[in-house]
């Protein structure tokens, strides 16, 4: 379920969001994971024909050329990874990546200023934005907000009991 509609979004973005340059990633731990997604979305392409007509794949990459965009699947190696213009990021199993330093290079991109700029206009008022530094109005800055909150645990703070948890990809 979720996996292919992650593929649907970065193919809809990539053939329909009209922006030039466009750099889409799908993310994961290792490669093979972030492949999964990537190889939906390359078919989906490539059964429809009006897709499959406007692209090309090229090695791991699905290129709509009249944009000179692309679409391609990334491992959490992150320092191969700068430079990138990201302008959408789906990130797999996040909470596998030994740290987020991948996460930092993807949403600090400038790729992702024209959708910062956008949705203020699109959340509700009570939604609460954050951005890195440096942050830009109507955006609070995500490191004072953190900063805001102590660094050593809560003094009473109790075991939790045990819990069911699906990622989904369990079939």
């Amino acid at each position: 379920g979720k996996t292919q509609i992650c593929a649907g979004i970065a193919t809809l973005v990539l053939f329909c969001d009209g922006e030039p340059g466009a750099e889409i990633y799908s993310a994961a731990a290792d490669e093979d994971q972030a492949k999964i997604a990537f190889n939906m979305a390359k078919q989906m392409v490539l059964q429809e024909p009006q897709l499959a007509a406007r692209a090309k794949i090229v090695g791991k990459s699905i290129v709509y050329e009249a944009l000179v965009s692309s679409y391609k699947p990334i491992s959490s190696i992150a320092d191969t990874k700068h430079g990138a213009s990201t302008s959408l990021a789906l990130i797999d199993e996040l909470h596998v990546h030994k740290d987020r330093e991948l996460l930092d290079v993807l949403i600090t991109s400038p790729g992702v200023g024209g959708v910062a700029d956008e949705l203020p206009g699109v959340l509700p008022k009570h939604v609460k934005l954050y951005m890195t530094s440096p942050a830009r109005a109507p955006y609070a800055s995500w490191e004072d907000a953190l900063a805001a909150f102590p660094t050593t645990p809560v003094a009473d703070q109790t075991s939790g009991s045990d819990m069911l948890y699906s990622s989904g990809t369990t079939g």
